[in-house]
């Protein structure tokens, strides 16, 4: 009896560490393949002259302090990502709640921003309310 418990154990925190990933940002990657890898692409670079490319790009580079209202509110109008123009309007996601939309911005910021400095809770919600006024 005291060895079968013994094994149930073992096997138990065999499967937990088997079902934990190394790779951060794990549920932002899942909410990006759902809401935002059919045009950007899951490799981040984008369909070409239709949808930017987050993958080595100046426009997320230098807008990345407004990624979370961008993901919540979308955006439309003319935009110039590494010298090409786009006018594809990309929807919002009002629905997101706050920590998702901090998974997906931290996802896409140390994907493809070369970021290494996540943005915290405190700060997605700072950005969510000036983008609200």
């Amino acid at each position: 009896m005291k060895n079968n418990l013994i094994y149930a154990l073992l096997l138990c925190s065999i499967a937990i560490l088997l079902s934990c990933s190394e790779e951060k940002y794990v549920q932002g990657q899942r909410i990006y393949e759902y809401h935002c890898g059919n045009c950007h692409m899951n490799d981040g670079t984008g369909l070409v002259k239709v949808y930017p490319p987050l993958k080595n790009s100046d426009y997320l580079y230098n807008n990345i302090d407004n990624l979370p209202c961008i993901i919540k509110n979308g955006i439309s109008g003319e935009i110039v990502v590494n010298g090409i123009t786009y006018n594809e309007a990309m929807l919002g996601y009002p629905d997101l709640s706050d920590a998702e939309i901090s998974n997906l911005t931290n996802y896409i910021i140390s994907k493809w921003a070369n970021s290494n400095d996540p943005f915290t809770f405190k700060k997605i919600k700072s950005s969510l309310e000036k983008c609200q006024k």
